[in-house]
């Protein structure tokens, strides 16, 4: 879901949250902008269904109507890097803040995942691996929920 600040009150407090924004004003200082907000929501496989290669948007769960993602920079379109750049490598320009509403502590449980060092590849590195990324040089983010001393749950999000 777009634009999830839009669909619930309870998100305006994570915007300016004591424990967050501190953090990010350290990191990018205090000239703060909202690009977007998203809320994503994937439920679990049928038992059985076993889940495709990991951002080639390929395999059964696609195949069966999952959102099997395709790996994918941020601030880019369809043919990659449509934003500014600087020697053909997309700029340092934004940061994101995550708050979990679920558990996704274990393997293949839906956490996003992060490629350390892709800002650094060229656009047509990145095309020449065709959505494929070695497992050893990606991190699965497996973190559990968000306390609740963030709000949301308390707000009746869920």
């Amino acid at each position: 879901m777009r634009n999830a600040l839009s669909h619930h009150e309870a998100f305006l407090d994570l915007i300016d949250h004591p424990r967050m924004l501190p953090l990010v004003v350290d990191a990018i200082g205090w000239n703060i902008q909202i690009r977007t907000t998203h809320l994503d929501y994937r439920p679990p496989y049928p038992e059985g269904l076993e889940a495709g290669e990991l951002g080639t948007g390929q395999g059964a769960d696609h195949t069966a109507g999952y959102k099997n993602l395709v790996w994918h920079p941020d601030l880019a379109g369809p043919y990659l890097f449509e934003a500014p750049s600087l020697d053909g490598r997309l700029p340092f320009m934004e940061l994101k803040v995550g708050y979990y509403l679920s558990d996704v502590s274990q393997r293949n449980s839906g956490a996003i995942c992060l490629v350390p060092g892709s800002h650094r590849r060229s656009p047509q590195e990145l095309r020449d691996m065709s959505n494929r990324v070695p497992a050893d040089q990606f991190i699965e983010l497996n973190v559990p929920p968000t306390p609740r001393c963030c709000g949301a749950r308390s707000s009746g999000i869920v």
